[in-house]
């Protein structure tokens, strides 16, 4: 069990990267009003 703690710890560490999530939902925003625009 003591082996599988490390690795569980790691993923949560990678996920929740403030740089990548900075860096995502601007261009998640930019697609979803854009596509809003198109459709108008």
């Amino acid at each position: 069990m003591k082996d599988e703690e490390p690795h569980f710890f790691r993923e949560p560490a990678f996920v929740h990267r403030p740089s990548v999530s900075a860096v995502f939902w601007p261009f998640v925003l930019l697609f979803f009003l854009s596509g809003v625009l198109m459709n108008q």
